[in-house]
């Protein structure tokens, strides 16, 4: 078999193309994985507001009259 520096010399524009490609391959992962990264971090900030709002609205449900969650909270209490 041949070893890969014998390749290079042999065609060298082939082994750039090779390179090439794993370059580009590399990146393209770089970049899902900084999209990913980005897709989470929104969706923390989402979770973290929806979990803020349901706070409130569990505060304010307590107070209510008649809210079934109010009555459940107080026949378990």
């Amino acid at each position: 078999m041949h070893r890969p520096d014998e390749l290079e010399a042999q065609d060298p524009l082939s082994a750039r193309r090779a390179s090439m490609s794993k370059l580009r391959e590399f990146l393209a992962r770089e970049a899902l994985l900084r999209s990913r990264s980005r897709e989470l971090a929104v969706l923390r900030s989402e979770v973290e507001s929806l979990r803020s709002q349901n706070e409130r609205m569990k505060t304010a449900m307590r107070r209510c009259l008649t809210c079934e969650f109010r009555l459940q909270v107080v026949g378990r209490g």
